[in-house]
């Protein structure tokens, strides 16, 4: 997988570069431009249906594509193989004749674009997580309550202090008193006294 830390001023080297091209000709070309960068090139690969499926299984970081002649002559720097690498924002467009610095700048950009949406993914997961975690902290008050008569401020304290003795998360200490609620260690998880 890629490293967030990838920027166009400091590339991860060598990164693994799958070539896919209409003309074998252009393909070798274009892997041999690719070593050049000090990168490794896999390839390369025709641009269609079987070579598409055989790039997608080669653990590439990124995908240079040679896009056919009526697309403008262009190469498409890309970090997913699939068809939908375009409308996620995935690729990087660069109009030839293109000089390798310009090549280099398109592979870097590929890489930032990748780790800001793998940043926004984890993001967006962001609110579950938390939301879980609320859901586990009011279950676990919930056992506390009901099992030893505790008012709601009190199971909240209890469950804090257990948590910090502990030196673990809130949420954590709450899973393992919900996990155990059944049992007679529930009063060892909630730091409560025999």
């Amino acid at each position: 997988m890629l490293q967030p830390a990838a920027t166009m001023r400091r590339l991860p080297a060598p990164l693994r570069v799958v070539v896919l091209a209409h003309a074998p000709e252009r393909g070798a070309g274009l892997a041999r431009r690719v070593a050049g960068l000090g990168h490794a090139p896999l390839g390369p690969l025709r641009d269609d249906e079987p070579g598409r499926e055989a790039a997608a299984g080669l653990g590439a970081d990124l995908c240079l594509i040679e896009l056919p002649p009526v697309a403008g002559g262009a190469l498409l720097v890309a970090t997913e193989v699939g068809d939908r690498r375009e409308s996620r924002g995935l690729a990087v467009r660069l109009v030839e004749p293109a000089t390798d610095a310009e090549l280099q700048a398109a592979i870097g950009l590929a890489l930032d674009r990748a780790c800001e949406l793998r940043l926004l993914e984890r993001q967006a997961d962001a609110p579950s997580r938390v939301m879980r975690d609320v859901d586990a902290v009011v279950r676990a008050k919930a056992v506390l309550r009901s099992r030893f008569g505790m008012s709601e401020r009190h199971a909240s304290r209890r469950l804090r202090a257990a948590a910090q003795n502990r030196s673990e998360r809130l949420a954590d200490t709450a899973r393992r008193v919900w996990d155990r609620r059944g049992s007679i260690e529930v009063r060892a998880e909630a730091g409560i006294a025999a």
